[in-house]
């Protein structure tokens, strides 16, 4: 899910996902990505309801504004202006991203700026200033008691980081957790996911490692790969059998799923037709 996880959806789903209260009924064509609309609801709801519940401890109000990227890149256009740096070198779109990808790895502004690789890349890019934008740009979505998506995130790990109480408290809240499109997951959602699951180890994860395309959008293959060593008593199960495809697609697909590195091996095949011939 995402440089933030909203924005891997279309603008149809973005709304189905986002409106929170009264009966909603989502019409849905074959492959059309229903199952990611609903598992994206649900997460967009819970993690954004225990922060209204608990938002004080961090220093927020129950109602702080959650900003959408529009929102993010207004402000981060007026800093930049305020600050006088050149908008064609420091592209709101582009620190923006650097600001994300850097709380999807559960780096705050001052862990950010006291990396140094961050700051190597960012000298090297020829943006050397985005460590102190970040900084400006938390400092101001804090004052004005606002979330970007990221922080929801982010600040939901903070959250049972710093507060082993309510660690407890959701740990035996969600006694199961399943996890849709595993391979899209980022690191800051995994990390979420593995300390509500470790009281229990009631955990069950859906995806497929040569499903996962979103790495530019912050998506981390390494948490589907890894999961073996996280959980060794992980049971596996593996839907192998195809019922959508022809056999010229499952073959040629399997032609080119095997030349993956670190991948898990997985026989796909299928009873359906050999269908056309692929050109």
């Amino acid at each position: 899910m995402k440089e933030n996880y909203l924005e891997e959806l279309n603008d149809a789903q973005k709304a189905a996902v986002v409106h929170a209260n009264g009966p909603v009924m989502i019409i849905a064509g074959a492959g059309s990505g229903k199952t990611r609309v609903l598992t994206y609801r649900i997460a967009h709801l819970v993690f954004a309801k225990i922060l209204r519940i608990e938002s004080e401890k961090l220093g927020y109000p129950s109602n702080f504004t959650i900003y959408d990227t529009d929102d993010s890149k207004s402000l981060l256009k007026d800093i930049i202006r305020e600050q006088g740096l050149d908008d064609k070198i420091y592209k709101p779109d582009v620190v923006l991203n650097r600001i994300s990808a850097a709380k999807n790895n559960l780096y705050s502004w001052q862990e950010y700026q006291a990396n140094v690789h961050f700051v190597s890349d960012d000298h090297s890019s020829g943006r050397p200033k985005i460590g102190q934008l970040y900084e400006i740009y938390a400092k101001r979505c804090f004052k004005a008691s606002g979330m970007d998506f990221d922080d929801l995130l982010f600040n939901m790990y903070v959250l049972l980081t710093r507060y082993p109480d309510l660690l407890h408290k959701y740990q035996h809240k969600f006694k199961y957790i399943l996890v849709d499109e595993f391979q899209d997951t980022n690191y800051a959602q995994y990390a979420i996911i593995k300390k509500l699951a470790a009281a229990h180890e009631n955990i069950c994860v859906v995806g497929d490692d040569a499903q996962s395309i979103y790495a530019f959008r912050g998506a981390n293959i390494q948490n589907i790969l890894s999961l073996q060593r996280d959980y060794p008593d992980l049971q596996v199960f593996k839907l192998e059998q195809n019922y959508r495809s022809t056999k010229n697609i499952v073959h040629a697909a399997n032609s080119v799923i095997e030349k993956n590195k670190n991948q898990l091996k997985k026989d796909v095949w299928t009873d359906n037709d050999h269908g056309e011939k692929l050109s």
